[in-house]
């Protein structure tokens, strides 16, 4: 298994590619139920169930939702070994899916390695020059985990990497903090990907 240009949305969905923004999103719950949400009085970061597999595979965003919960900022797409969280302005914040085999038997994440061309890029300037563009099928970064054992990862949806994720220790990666990329995708693309009928 294995933000970017354009007007400011609404404060309810991300402004830009950033941690600070991103974080308030976590990766899609297994249960029909919302995440749990966090509070600045939390000890530390709750985790998230394991994605149960008659999960549905994306998850429109859903205005009539509850103000604050997931549903009601982003689509949430499970893919192969991520869940991809589209927000109205394409961006995309991509987590490793809860139930992927780095997490299995009782292994534990030792270290995370990106692909050297994503780990070397040199983003510049409001239209985020330099920035990688990967592919959805792509193996944008290898895990390593306290057994030996090593995955590769594939994104799941096609975009200009904005951003590799900061906070990667195996804790935080079942967090809402451990995303591993933002990217910034196309409105062709998320319509691919949630399954809606693609712009003309």
């Amino acid at each position: 298994m294995d933000a970017a240009g354009g007007t400011a949305p609404s404060p309810a969905s991300p402004a830009r590619a950033g941690a600070a923004s991103m974080q308030q999103a976590p990766p899609v719950a297994a249960s029909d139920a919302p995440p749990a949400q966090a509070t600045a009085s939390s000890p530390a970061p709750q985790a998230l169930p394991p994605t149960a597999p008659t999960a549905p595979r994306a998850r429109p965003m859903d205005a009539t939702a509850r103000p604050g919960s997931l549903e009601r900022y982003y689509s949430t797409v499970n893919t192969r070994d991520t869940v991809v969280c589209c927000a109205p302005n394409k961006v995309c914040v991509v987590y490793v899916r809860p139930d992927h085999d780095c997490f299995g038997d009782g292994r534990k994440v030792a270290s995370i390695t990106f692909a050297d061309r994503l780990a070397s890029a040199q983003i510049s300037g409001k239209r985020k020059r330099g920035a990688a563009e990967v592919a959805p099928d792509e193996k944008v970064l290898t895990i390593k985990c306290d057994d030996g054992a090593q995955f590769a990862l594939r994104p799941g949806v096609r975009g200009r990497v904005l951003e590799l994720g900061a906070r990667l220790t195996h804790s935080d990666l079942l967090t809402r903090a451990g995303y591993v990329l933002i990217l910034q995708s196309s409105a062709k693309e998320v319509a691919r990907l949630v399954g809606e009928e693609a712009p003309r």
